[in-house]
C-alpha cells in the first residue's frame, strides 16, 4: 500500500496497483495495515505490516441465493465468517450482498 517510487505516499483503493481486489472489502481489510505502516514511516521506522491480498466476492447463483468467495493474493480461501462457507450457496450471503 507503499508507493513504490514515493515512499511518503500511502493509498487504498482504486488508486492501488493491486494485482487482486480493489473492492470496499478489501479496502476495509487493508486501511488498518496502511495506518500501521504511515505511523511507522513517520516515526522514522520501516514499515513492518504487510497486506495479504484480501479481497471479497459475492457471486449471485440466483434470487436470494449467493456464494461470497473470500480470497487472497495465494487465492487461498480465506473466509471471515465461520458460519458461510465459500463453496455453498446461502440465503445469508445474498442478505449481505443486497
Amino acid at each position: 500500500m507503499q508507493h513504490n517510487l514515493y515512499p511518503e505516499v500511502f493509498g487504498c483503493g482504486d488508486v492501488n496497483g493491486t494485482p487482486l481486489g480493489k473492492t470496499a472489502a478489501t479496502v476495509k481489510m487493508s486501511v488498518p495495515i496502511v495506518v500501521n505502516n504511515l505511523l511507522s514511516v513517520i516515526q522514522g521506522r520501516e514499515p513492518t505490516a504487510r497486506f495479504n491480498g484480501y479481497t471479497s466476492c459475492p457471486l449471485i447463483t440466483k434470487i436470494g441465493s449467493a456464494m461470497l468467495i473470500e480470497f487472497d493474493y495465494n487465492r487461498d480461501l480465506v473466509p471471515t465468517y465461520p458460519f458461510i462457507d465459500p463453496k455453498q450457496e446461502s440465503w445469508f450471503a445474498w442478505k449481505m450482498k443486497d
